[in-house]
């Protein structure tokens, strides 16, 4: 038993090598399925799926569906073109397996992006919180804090009071200070002029 696919040129180079393909042998062809057969194979392949079975049904039918309407159009491109177009059953598994493949990657995306959420969310929440208790400890430690800050208006009514006394004896010092100054310049005048 010989298998070959009708599209493109293989099919044809091999007969045209080997004449007696066509001459010694009996060819089925088998290019269409029936829609049950597409349907029984679209449900064996998504049984690996995991997936509700309504869901599974509808998702099997779609993919029936895909290639039914694409043996039509095909037709279609046929009549219309005169080119042909072969839809095979190696097409249809080729569809299925690639509706299995893109249907993991995207379930994949959406689990990354439905954790990012649920990260995010609940640094949120537990941002939250801790604003809570940081605000919670604000307000209890207020009434210390208006305390604080009387005794330090307080303390500063002092130290400037005592500034004040304290720029009043300075001023005093430097009056001194200078009479003295006076006094030892008159006193190193006569030194000298004793020494002299």
């Amino acid at each position: 038993m010989l298998a070959f696919s009708p599209i493109g040129a293989a099919l044809r180079n091999r007969i045209r090598d080997f004449p007696s393909i066509v001459n010694c042998t009996t060819i089925d062809w088998f290019s269409e399925w029936p829609p049950d057969a597409l349907q029984a194979v679209a449900k064996q392949f998504l049984g690996s799926i995991e997936m509700d079975a309504p869901i599974r049904e509808a998702c099997s039918e779609m993919v029936m569906t895909f290639h039914t309407t694409t043996q039509t159009a095909a037709t279609k491109f046929h009549n219309e073109l005169r080119r042909v177009y072969y839809v095979t059953p190696t097409s249809y598994l080729e569809l299925i397996n690639t509706f299995k493949t893109l249907l993991d990657i995207k379930r994949k995306e959406v689990k990354g992006q439905k954790d990012r959420y649920s990260n995010g969310y609940d640094c949120l929440i537990g941002t939250e919180s801790k604003v809570n208790v940081m605000k919670q400890e604000i307000i209890d430690l207020q009434p210390i804090l208006i305390q604080t800050g009387k005794e330090t208006a307080e303390k500063l009514v002092i130290v400037t009071a005592e500034t004040e006394a304290a720029d009043k004896i300075k001023s005093a010092v430097s009056i001194e200070e200078a009479d003295a100054q006076k006094i030892a310049d008159e006193a190193n005048a006569i030194k000298t002029d004793c020494e002299t």
